[in-house]
């Protein structure tokens, strides 16, 4: 149901109306501040030199919050249905859970809980119609408490002060490299005269940065992955193309002394594709320049344990590693929805990954060998524990024959010693875990709905 008070995030047409307008008012300002009001022609060109770019800008960004930043809510909602967001609260927020119920106890809602409480006892006829509407009210709840959750690390209204401060960045940067040009074709009847030096490297370099800027903001709104912390790391990266790409290129040509001119040689390239590279990356070039060691370090990082599981690349590992997340424990202890939203990852992968990183915390590296079998995720282990506790002995049976399997595939690794008891009482520690009853209330094969799972019984 659409809300009868559309916020301004929502409407696509206010928000170009609003940016339009904070792009007008910095040209008129920067223009006067730099005194060429008197010369209509280099204004006109100026305008249009920050007008264009700062569209191309704005527009993936207007387009994410109006509508892929819906779309990616709709992927967790999509995937937490009734009792797997229970079960996701729970886990990952009880505190909070039990704080908001505390805080509904005197409200209207809990007057309508109670209500129906006493019809139920009242009519035993109505009682299962009055189970399935108390169940609604409590979905709805938490459906409630983790929009607010959701809507706190991630809202729309957390990337309308970033989007300003690159909106800002780019508009300057942009003016600059217009005065530069429109000096250089002699356009303006007057010299421009910063107390920034422009000269080509630096155009090149706010060139570059501007390319990558884009290309990055446009990739991420197409994935749905855009954050926020990301539009503040491409107001940064422009901001310091030029220091960066200067101290590069007075490095790059420190032996032909300090008479050198920037952007000869070959220099005005090198910061251009200088620019177009991520603050990361730069960083991590000026850290090697400092330190040499750093490089050795650097390598002794890419053997982690990340990197063992079925479907994570040395990309998706690098973005976990930049939330903090490098081992298993970490992927177990970390919030998947945060961690989702962060990443930018899909909300099935990190459940994927979080699946193999419960069996991984008992079997190690072993677990690998499990792969044939299907059981080195903790869903599939699960349902072999419920198998083994079924009452039909056929099932039984069959959960024991791949008991056995299993036995005999962890024996072929020779540094594994295990027995059918042994690996059983492991299987149902993995069953028992409150991560696994989770992952089993939002399954990774159907995204409709979810079913209570009573824990298996300890052995």
């Amino acid at each position: 149901m659409p809300e009868k008070n559309p916020r301004l995030v929502d409407q696509p047409g206010m928000l170009w109306f609003l940016f339009l307008a904070l792009n007008i008012f910095i040209i008129i300002e920067l223009l006067n501040w730099c005194k060429f009001a008197d010369s209509p022609h280099t204004m006109l060109a100026a305008a249009v030199g920050v007008m264009l770019p700062s569209v191309l800008l704005t527009a993936p960004l207007i387009r994410f919050l109006t509508h892929a930043w819906d779309a990616r809510w709709q992927e967790f909602r999509n995937r937490l249905n009734y009792d797997a967001m229970r079960a996701y609260l729970l886990q990952f927020w009880q505190a909070r859970l039990q704080d908001y119920y505390e805080n509904r106890t005197a409200g209207p809602q809990h007057d309508k809980e109670a209500n129906a409480d006493a019809e139920a006892d009242v009519d035993a006829e109505s009682s299962k119609k009055m189970a399935i509407e108390r169940r609604r009210i409590r979905a709805r709840a938490d459906s409630s408490l983790f929009k607010c959750i959701y809507e706190e690390h991630y809202g729309r209204n957390a990337f309308l002060i970033p989007m300003f401060t690159l909106v800002v960045v780019a508009n300057i940067q942009a003016l600059l490299v217009a005065f530069y040009l429109i000096d250089s074709a002699n356009l303006s009847s007057q010299a421009v005269r910063l107390s920034l030096p422009m000269n080509e490297v630096a155009v090149a370099a706010i060139i570059g940065a501007y390319l990558f800027i884009v290309t990055d903001i446009v990739m991420n709104v197409r994935q749905r992955s855009l954050n926020s912390s990301d539009i503040q790391l491409h107001a940064l990266r422009l901001f310091a193309a030029v220091p960066i790409a200067s101290a590069f290129v007075n490095i790059a040509s420190s032996g032909k002394g300090p008479d050198f001119t920037p952007g000869v040689n070959g220099y005005t390239a090198f910061a251009f594709c200088l620019g177009a590279f991520p603050m990361d990356m730069v960083v991590k070039f000026m850290r090697r320049f400092t330190n040499k060691q750093l490089t050795a370090i650097e390598a002794s990082q890419d053997n982690d344990q990340l990197i063992r599981l079925e479907g994570v690349t040395v990309g998706v590992s690098a973005l976990l590693l930049a939330e903090g997340v490098s081992s298993i424990e970490q992927l177990i202890g970390m919030d998947p929805v945060l961690l989702a939203i962060r990443t930018g990852l899909p909300f099935k992968l990190i459940l994927r990954l979080s699946s193999q990183a419960v069996v991984r915390r008992h079997f190690g590296d072993a677990a690998t060998q499990l792969l044939p079998l299907g059981l080195a995720d903790a869903e599939p282990v699960y349902r072999l524990v419920e198998l083994l506790d079924s009452s039909d002995q056929k099932s039984s049976e069959l959960a024991q024959k791949t008991i056995g399997a299993a036995v005999g595939l962890l024996l072929s690794d020779s540094r594994k010693t295990i027995d059918a008891d042994s690996l059983q009482f492991n299987f149902r520690q993995i069953a028992q875990e409150s991560y696994t009853r989770f992952l089993i209330k939002s399954p990774l094969e159907n995204d409709i709905g979810g079913n209570d799972h009573p824990a298996p019984k300890p052995s």
